[in-house]
């Protein structure tokens, strides 16, 4: 979504975008349609989408202010060799706004309740990215006996505000940090297919999406405090992390050198994540944090691995 900075600066929770519904009424007939089903949770609906079929199931989270749009290129593929879902927090995409505040711990619980709703059995292999690694690694924690592997998508690492934060300017193009969604001009991803774009923008610059955000946003050194006070690691199952090819600074107000320090340090921490959970550690060439949408074979080659690594342990 296109804001100004003043208005991004705030966040205002009641903040009311709009955006020409023309464009998009010419690729899909009805935005109150979605893909998949709305399931009564609690006071709200949740809306997820699964196909495929076949165990253990692929359960796909999505980052700060993303939808199940995010995985459009991901999930058909790996709908080909078992059962798949993805699925919008509440707030997002086709679901409706949910209790505050939006912290991991909350959403974490709502992803468990609504998978037991829908009928998706365990096990699961979560798929997260960036603020989304986060969630799974909560749920992995919480809820160990449903969870036999994981992908973390250029995740999201408890350290990152002390490790990039130090640096204020550098912080501020952090992919994962409030400041980077501040600065940045647009909420929709780039590499999101083009037949798309209309359709992510009318569902990003709703009212109910700029709220979850806000309180996601808000509620984010808190809930990674409380992720470190779990026992996070996961060792014990497979587990592949993804990271993102190095970003340039072209079209940043940081020195090359700058830019240059902030990807070692943020390709260190995807290397202690993989180190913490005994996990390969995957490089793209594509230098996007959204990896699932300009690299999609990566991120399907590894569910596809972890997959079969579960299936041949009998996991």
């Amino acid at each position: 979504m296109i804001l100004s900075r003043r208005l991004i600066t705030h966040l205002l929770p009641a903040l009311v975008l709009s955006f020409p519904v023309s464009a998009a009424s010419r690729l899909f007939t009805d935005i109150d349609t979605p893909p998949g089903i709305k399931i009564w949770h609690g006071n709200h609906n949740n809306h997820i989408f699964c196909t495929g079929s076949g165990s253990p199931t692929v359960v796909l989270e999505s980052g700060l202010g993303g939808n199940s749009l995010d995985w459009v290129l991901v999930q058909p593929e790996i709908a080909r060799f078992t059962r798949v879902c993805s699925y919008d927090r509440a707030g997002y995409g086709w679901s409706d706004s949910g209790n505050l505040p939006r912290s991991i711990p909350r959403l974490a619980a709502e992803l468990e309740i609504l998978l037991r709703l829908a009928g998706e059995t365990p096990p699961y292999i979560l798929t997260g990215h960036s603020f989304g690694g986060l969630i799974n690694q909560f749920f992995a924690a919480s809820y160990r006996d449903k969870v036999v592997g994981m992908v973390l998508v250029d995740s999201s690492n408890t350290e990152q505000f002390e490790r990039l934060e130090n640096d204020r300017r550098t912080a501020r193009l952090t992919p994962t940090s409030p400041s980077f969604i501040l600065y940045n001009s647009t909420s929709i991803p780039e590499a999101i297919p083009n037949e798309y774009k209309p359709l992510a923008r009318l569902l990003a610059t709703k009212r109910k999406s700029v709220r979850a955000l806000y309180s996601e946003l808000r509620n984010f050194r808190r809930s990674v405090d409380e992720l470190k006070g779990l026992d996070a690691s996961r060792a014990d199952i497979p587990v592949k992390v993804i990271s993102r090819g190095v970003i340039p600074p072209a079209g940043s107000s940081l020195s090359n050198d700058q830019v240059g320090k902030r990807e070692v340090v943020w390709k260190k921490m995807q290397e202690d994540l993989a180190r913490k959970n005994n996990a390969a550690l995957l490089v793209s060439k594509k230098p996007d944090h959204y990896i699932q949408l300009s690299d999609p074979a990566i991120v399907v080659d590894a569910v596809r691995s972890v997959f079969n690594d579960v299936r041949n342990k009998g996991l």
